[in-house]
């Protein structure tokens, strides 16, 4: 019967045929399909929430500090010759703005201007080691040359420092005087010393001078009419 339960199902399970998933023959799917592309796939059918893609962009910014990054090999060795060359400069420029009237500050003085030099010497190879090894000539020159100068001038300050003679020359406005002076004739007209036996004689301040002997120095203090007084003296 047409109208029977029997021919109802019959009825349903061709129409579930006609629209099989596979052809006849076995094959893929048919064009009557719901493929992912077309009609309800995933691409049209997703109703998920916005993909989150905060750690994504954490990895994108991470990734471009990092290469951001001052990575030169040889940055540490320039930035502590600046260091070297800044404080060897304060050093020199100290020593031979100190008036050594005392032993102690006799000694800062040439303290000061060891360091200078030793400071400019370690400057100086850390430019040669740019050159070098990394090729980098005008930088690595600049340390070479700076730090060479350094180091000779803070030498010579040094050594003069021990030399009666040559040290008064690094005292700041230090002058030296000759037989016209009145202060060398006043010196020499009290003094037990002839011209002959002293090396020189120099003006240290307004009213401190000093005199060089072949067995060391002697600083003394002059007030014109109440003469000369004492001061101290530096064996050689």
């Amino acid at each position: 019967m047409a109208g029977s339960s029997e021919g109802q199902s019959y009825g349903a399970s061709k129409a579930f045929e006609g629209t099989s998933a596979m052809s006849p023959g076995g094959g893929a799917i048919s064009g009557g399909g719901t493929g992912v592309g077309g009609g309800s796939g995933l691409g049209s059918q997703d109703t998920g929430g916005p993909v989150n893609l905060t750690k994504n962009d954490s990895q994108q910014q991470q990734q471009s500090n990092s290469s951001a990054d001052n990575q030169t090999p040889w940055q540490g060795q320039a930035n502590a010759a600046i260091i070297m060359l800044a404080l060897a400069g304060l050093m020199l420029m100290a020593a031979n703005m100190i008036k050594p009237t005392n032993p102690t500050l006799l000694w800062v003085k040439r303290g000061l201007a060891i360091g200078a030099t030793a400071l400019g010497s370690m400057v100086a190879v850390i430019g040669m080691n740019l050159i070098s090894r990394y090729n980098q000539q005008m930088q690595g020159g600049i340390f070479l040359a700076g730090g060479g100068i350094i180091a000779v001038l803070g030498a010579i300050a040094a050594i003069g420092s021990f030399h009666g003679s040559a040290s008064t020359q690094l005292e700041t406005g230090a002058t030296q005087l000759t037989n016209q002076d009145a202060a060398y004739q006043s010196f020499m007209q009290h003094s037990s010393w002839n011209s002959g036996d002293i090396n020189g004689m120099y003006k240290v301040d307004t009213n401190l001078y000093r005199v060089d002997y072949p067995s060391g120095t002697n600083y003394y203090t002059w007030n014109g009419d109440q003469g000369w007084n004492f001061v101290r003296n530096v064996p050689h």
